[in-house]
């Protein structure tokens, strides 16, 4: 399978940075599927889960809480730009960590 790069940035931070095979995304209509070689895609995202394999095994999946923001495919490199006003999403990582 191939590789694509991914960031998930906040407006204070780099949450995630690296290569990845697959990429769930929670889309204003729905989930979305993103593999390397996909068309470009601006789309607006809503509060929800980020999944990412980071090769084809299923110990590969890393889960991140997001609550909301857009994501940007072009070029496989994707990026998923998120807000992290009233530290909603510290909330939302903190949480996430003690559940790991």
């Amino acid at each position: 399978m191939a590789y694509f790069s991914f960031n998930i940035l906040s407006t204070t931070r780099t949450i995630f940075a690296g290569e990845i095979t697959q990429i769930s995304l929670p889309g204003v209509k729905g989930r979305m599927t993103l593999l390397a070689d996909h068309m470009p895609i601006i789309s607006a995202l809503t509060a929800g889960h980020v999944s990412i394999w980071q090769d084809e095994s299923k110990e590969s999946l890393k889960v991140f809480p997001i609550p909301g923001g857009f994501v940007d495919m072009k070029d496989n490199k994707c990026t998923v730009f998120v807000n992290d006003q009233d530290d909603l999403l510290s909330l939302l990582l903190q949480d996430h960590a003690r559940q790991a």
